[in-house]
C-alpha cells in the first residue's frame, strides 16, 4: 500500500475516533443505557439530594487583570447564594476598571440578585415568587471631568415549570440617573428619569428538555425609560436527531432580535470623559445554524 494511502487512512481513523470522544452522551443514540441509569439509580439520586441539602451556601470568586502598553484592566467577580430553610438568596458582584495610558478611567460596577421563597402550601408548590434586583453603575473620568450613569431595576419574579421546562416570569421599576462630576466633589448638571421592564427565559443550556434530546434555552427583556424604549430576545437550541440504530446528527440553531434605543456613556474622540448619549433606534436581526 502506497504511503499516502496508509497516511490518509490513520488520519481517518484518528479523527473518528476523536469526534467518539468529544461527542456528549446524552446525544446519542439509543439512550437505553442512559435512562435505565436515570431510573436505576435511586440510591445514586437520593444520596446526590442530600449533599445537595447540605450545602446551605457557596460563594465563587474570580480576578481577571492584564496591563498592555501602560493601559490596565481588571475585572472581578464574586458569586454568592445561600439557602435558608424556604429561603433562597442569590448576589452577584461585577466590577471592571479600565484605565489607558492617558489616564482616562472608566468604571463599571454591577450588583445583581434575588430572593426568592418556596411556598409549602402543596396547592402552590408549583410557582415560587421572589424579588429581582439589578443596580448598575457607571463612572468615567478624565483629567478634566467626570460622569456617572446610574440604572437599577426592582421588581418580582416567579419561577415555575411549563411541561418540565424551567420558567421565569420578572417585572418592575427601571430607573436611571445621569450626573456630570465637575469633579469628585463638585456636583454639576444631573438628570433623572423612571420607567418600567419586563422579562422572560425559558429553558435551560445546562438540562436536556423533558420531552426531547435537546438543550433549548430563550430569554427577553423589555425596558422603557423617557425617550429609551427597547425590546430584545435571544434563543439557542443544541440536540441530536436519530439516525439508524446507533447514529445521530447534531443540530444547533440560534436567533436573536433587537428592536429600540438604548442611553449609555459613549467615549470621545479626543480621549475626555465619556458622555451620555443614546443610540440612534435600530433593528437588528440575526439567526445562526
Amino acid at each position: 500500500m502506497p504511503l499516502s494511502s496508509s497516511v490518509l487512512i490513520i488520519f481517518v481513523l484518528t479523527a473518528l475516533n476523536a469526534g467518539a470522544q468529544h461527542f456528549p452522551e446524552e446525544l446519542t443514540f439509543p439512550r437505553a443505557n442512559i435512562e435505565d441509569a436515570d431510573s436505576g439509580g435511586e440510591d445514586a439520586g437520593h444520596a446526590a439530594n442530600d449533599d445537595k441539602s447540605d450545602s446551605s451556601h457557596a460563594l465563587n470568586v474570580s480576578i481577571d487583570q492584564s496591563l498592555f502598553d501602560k493601559s490596565y484592566t481588571g475585572i472581578n467577580n464574586i458569586a454568592y447564594s445561600r439557602a435558608l430553610g424556604p429561603l433562597s438568596l442569590t448576589q452577584n458582584l461585577w466590577y471592571e476598571l479600565r484605565r489607558d495610558k492617558l489616564q482616562n478611567t472608566r468604571h463599571y460596577l454591577s450588583a445583581a440578585g434575588s430572593l426568592e421563597y418556596a411556598l409549602e402550601n402543596a396547592r402552590y408548590s408549583w410557582i415560587t415568587p421572589g424579588l429581582d434586583w439589578s443596580p448598575v453603575v457607571q463612572h468615567s473620568s478624565d483629567r478634566g471631568g467626570s460622569n456617572a450613569l446610574m440604572t437599577f431595576d426592582i421588581g418580582p419574579l416567579a419561577n415555575f415549570s411549563v411541561k418540565g421546562v424551567p420558567v421565569t416570569l420578572r417585572t418592575g421599576i427601571s430607573g436611571r440617573r445621569v450626573d456630570s462630576l465637575a469633579s469628585a466633589l463638585s456636583l454639576g448638571d444631573n438628570r433623572q428619569s423612571v420607567g418600567a421592564y419586563g422579562a422572560f427565559a425559558a429553558g435551560s443550556e445546562e438540562e436536556l428538555l423533558p420531552f426531547a434530546p435537546f438543550y433549548f434555552y430563550a430569554d427577553g427583556l423589555g425596558r422603557q425609560i423617557e425617550n429609551s424604549s427597547m425590546t430584545s430576545i435571544t434563543s439557542s437550541a443544541l440536540g441530536a436527531l436519530q439516525i439508524g440504530e446507533r447514529d445521530s446528527l447534531l443540530v444547533y440553531g440560534a436567533a436573536s432580535l433587537f428592536n429600540g434605543r438604548e442611553g449609555y456613556l459613549e467615549g470621545s474622540a479626543d480621549s475626555r470623559a465619556a458622555l451620555f448619549t443614546e443610540t440612534p433606534w435600530r433593528v437588528e436581526r440575526n439567526v445562526a445554524a
